[in-house]
């Protein structure tokens, strides 16, 4: 059932709507809190669930013997991952204080299309087909009529 593409859209949908929520609550708190004490406080309630969710599901064990079997090189991947995560969430919320949400989002999502995109041929060679490019040029001509 979870690998059907039904539930992939579904679960775009219900992942887009939740994090609609947290755009507006996070555009809401940047008018008044430093995007670093947001940060922070979001980190915190991160772990604290991911914690729970990990007694709950009964996963310690798994998640550390994973860990202790890992090649350094994934640790440093793990690592430069959550450098990288913490350093654009602080992007996105310093613009969201100064933009609107609506903007923000839209232009956020237009350069992450692009620049997957031919990231993913570069560093995977993904194959470049006509809908990619067809797609490509669409997202970029929808952010030109966008931004004039």
């Amino acid at each position: 059932m979870f690998h059907t593409t039904k539930f992939l859209y579904l679960y775009f949908l219900i992942g887009g709507i939740i994090g609609l929520g947290n755009d507006i609550i996070s555009k809401t708190l940047v008018k008044n809190i430093s995007p670093y004490t947001i940060l922070a406080v979001d980190s915190v309630i991160y772990i604290v669930l991911l914690l729970i969710t990990l007694a709950v599901l009964g996963k310690y064990t798994l998640i550390k013997n994973e860990l202790l079997s890992l090649d350094t090189k994934y640790l440093y991947w793990l690592g430069f991952g959550g450098i990288i995560s913490v350093i654009s969430s602080i992007f996105f919320l310093f613009i969201l204080k100064h933009q609107d949400l609506g903007h923000t989002r839209s232009v956020n999502y237009a350069f992450n299309i692009m620049i997957t995109m031919i990231g993913s041929i570069i560093v995977f060679n993904e194959k470049l087909t006509i809908q990619k490019i067809i797609g490509l040029i669409m997202v970029i001509g929808g952010f030109g009529i966008f931004e004039h």
